[in-house]
């Protein structure tokens, strides 16, 4: 289970070279962004705006953003792929390199601590599954199971980088292709009950991370309030 603390998260020596891939990966994006923006800028704005919506509300809050700008299925598939792949690979550089500057800076290593404590809670329950059990996880596009967070499951099981990389990224793949079309699918029978009603489904996917953090506190909230009655009732 801990594997991965052999060299550093990315199991590699030289933590500065996932890093500068990552500011390549960033500047390259940012350039693309400015070309489009100079070119076409309302197609600029569209693709800020579902990245916008990915980084509130995850997976289908940037799918439902690319179905609502009337982007062809294979198009927002396409977009969605290339982003989050860059994304996920400049996120990793990120974590690789706080994660080696932890001994240093104290708010690097409560940042990189708390995302690998997640990760080992989520190993321990997912061991018996081995890599399917991953690939599921990833597979699903709910808060905190996208291919970051399943790479860092895979470290903490043991499994090396590439391996690691090799289980999250494809699982990727394969759930944004799988929910941009079914989504496209329940986007239309929608659209046929009411004209705009798919609006409000797309600002809830961008709002359901906030309203499920909310609802998980309000119900840890309500557990320890019944749990200290109890215990004053006993007393």
């Amino acid at each position: 289970m801990n594997s991965y603390k052999e060299k550093n998260i990315l199991g590699i020596n030289n933590e500065k070279i996932p890093f500068f891939i990552g500011l390549v990966l960033l500047f390259i994006e940012i350039c693309i962004i400015f070309v489009i923006f100079v070119s076409k800028p309302s197609l600029a704005l569209k693709l800020i705006s579902m990245v916008t919506a990915f980084h509130l509300g995850g997976r289908l809050a940037i799918i439902g953003a690319g179905l609502e700008f009337n982007f062809p299925t294979a198009t927002i598939i396409l977009i969605i792929l290339a982003y989050l792949t860059a994304f996920l690979l400049i996120m990793l550089s990120v974590i690789g390199f706080l994660w080696v500057k932890a001994k240093e800076f104290k708010l690097f290593k409560i940042f990189v601590e708390t995302r690998m404590k997640k990760a080992e809670k989520r190993a321990e329950k997912m061991k018996k599954w081995s890599w399917i059990g991953i690939v599921a996880f990833v597979w699903m596009p709910f808060p905190m199971t996208g291919a970051i967070m399943g790479f860092l499951i895979a470290r903490a099981e043991g499994y090396k980088t590439i391996p690691s990389l090799t289980i999250a990224i494809p699982s990727m793949w394969v759930g944004v292709v799988c929910w941009t079309i079914w989504f496209d699918e329940l986007y239309k029978v929608i659209e046929r009950i009411g004209h705009g009603l798919t609006t409000y489904i797309t600002l809830l996917l961008v709002a359901f991370p906030f309203i499920s953090s909310l609802t998980g506190m309000a119900i840890k909230k309500t557990r320890s309030l019944i749990k200290k009655r109890k215990t004053q009732a006993t007393k």
